[in-house]
């Protein structure tokens, strides 16, 4: 996670002080001080309380040096949480060969469309397509070559959604999950 830049994201894990596995996860470095965590939604809430535990100083995180503990507090907060205001995001996936033209046909602007098609995997931008404000990932959990996560506000999901059937029905998007 120190080495990321600004633009990437990072598959890791979430250990317990033991080193056993709590979860799987992406972490995005949006800014120089500024992460976003997906964790699988089942396991959401005892991540989150996990973290706030370890950033409070409550519990131990390395059994073999007990003393040591998170050298800043963080805010911590949940994007999906409506409190989160015009931060609050969902997240979209768009997987498969066809997911870069699909994307491309809703951006309206040819160096957006570049600027997307530039992604590396697990990179990310922070873009507009056609008035909605999108964190783009070129990341996801299904294995595919190319696909992207769409980390979108909850208000606009249903819009997004909308658009990735309509632009991509002619490439033979289809619904799943």
């Amino acid at each position: 996670v120190p080495m990321l830049r600004v633009g990437q994201s990072h598959y890791s894990y979430i250990l317990n002080p033991n080193g056993s596995v709590m979860d799987d996860v992406y972490i995005y470095k949006l800014a120089n001080d500024r992460y976003m965590i997906v964790v699988n939604a089942v396991n959401a809430e005892k991540i989150k309380a996990w973290f706030e535990a370890v950033n409070s100083g409550e519990v131990l995180i390395d059994v073999e040096n007990p003393w040591k503990m998170v050298e800043d507090k963080v805010e911590i907060r949940d994007l999906k949480d409506e409190r989160s205001g015009q931060d609050q995001r969902v997240d979209l996936g768009l997987q498969g060969p066809n997911s870069l033209e699909i994307l491309q046909k809703i951006s309206d602007d040819p160096e957006q469309r570049l600027r997307i098609s530039q992604l590396r995997r697990s990179e990310l931008i922070h873009e507009e397509l056609r008035g909605i404000d999108l964190i783009i990932s070129r990341s996801g959990y299904t294995g595919e070559e190319v696909g992207y996560e769409l980390y979108v506000h909850p208000r606009k999901a249903p819009e997004l959604w909308d658009m990735i059937l309509e632009e991509g029905a002619s490439l033979g998007v289809k619904p799943a999950g």
